[in-house]
């Protein structure tokens, strides 16, 4: 009777330790949806933790490797941390994969190209983005800086113009010019 009792006392303990390690093993392999890390990024956003937010990004978009809304929002994550080249390529993931994030997605883009300075590549994107979007709030958007484009254009132009002008016809207006940033 006592051996009986041993042989059940055991086989519980092992039955119950096999089931208890199995129930950490899954919930350890399933964790936080990938819903749910995105939402949490989400909220660390709101709060400016932009670095908190970036690593749910990531998280939910190992979870789900094609989703673009959660690419554009870790793109938003990097720009805010001037993360310019990783904001970039989370950017292109979201185009490539969300056409509801596609132009919005675009728009971000070109805002880091007018940052870094690259003028034209960021023109090349407003252009094609306010021709193609239907939402409108975006197309003011992107007209608004074709035209902060088109101003910086115009400066430099009337600059370089003054520039040519002087060196062309009046020497001494250039070589005084030099002269007095020399001295």
């Amino acid at each position: 009777m006592r051996l009986a009792i041993a042989i059940f006392l055991v086989a519980s303990i092992l039955l119950w330790g096999f089931q208890s390690a199995f129930a950490v093993t899954r919930a350890k392999s399933t964790g936080p949806t990938a819903k749910a890390q995105f939402t949490r990024g989400q909220r660390y956003f709101a709060q400016k933790d932009y670095e908190k937010a970036v690593k749910q990004f990531k998280s939910a978009i190992g979870k789900d490797k094609k989703n673009g809304k959660y690419y554009f929002f870790l793109g938003e994550a990097y720009y805010k941390d001037s993360y310019y080249t990783e904001a970039e390529d989370a950017y292109k993931k979201a185009e490539e994969y969300s056409a509801e994030y596609r132009d919005q997605a675009g728009y971000a883009r070109g805002l880091i190209y007018y940052e870094r300075g690259s003028f034209s590549a960021a023109r090349e994107l407003f252009v094609e983005i306010k021709s193609k979007t239907k939402n409108k709030n975006l197309e003011e958007k992107t007209t608004r800086m074709l035209k902060r484009l088109d101003d910086a254009a115009y400066q430099e132009k009337d600059w370089g113009v003054y520039l040519s002008y002087g060196s062309e016809n009046d020497n001494n207006l250039t070589t005084q010019f030099v002269t007095d940033f020399s001295a």
